[in-house]
């Protein structure tokens, strides 16, 4: 590894486990009445197992998906990878590493 990629923070282990506790994020301007995203959401996917999410439109799944890979700012929850924190997952986990095709 390089200087850089030891002290980045990027997790090089192959993945075990990947998990969120309590995620959240809600969409600025959405009513009151209406969660608008996503909240206290816990899953754990494991290596080598098919996890499908599925909802209504609008039910938050490409909100979930955005917000695990910090292409959205958590508001709350914590990420982990193989039980250990992601603090900054658009950085930790790069598309050379975790990757997604949106609709």
């Amino acid at each position: 590894l390089s200087p850089a990629a030891e002290t980045s923070g990027v997790h090089h282990d192959p993945l075990v486990a990947f998990e969120v506790a309590g995620l959240t994020y809600r969409h600025p301007n959405t009513p009151d009445s209406s969660i608008g995203g996503i909240e206290a959401v816990d899953l754990r996917i494991e290596r080598g197992t098919l996890t499908v999410v599925t909802g209504k439109i609008g039910s938050g799944k490409t909100t979930l998906l955005r917000a695990c890979l910090g292409l959205l700012p958590a508001q709350a929850g914590e990420i982990r990878w193989n039980g250990e924190p992601v603090d900054n997952p658009a950085e930790e986990m790069p598309p050379s590493r975790v990757a997604y095709t949106p609709q």
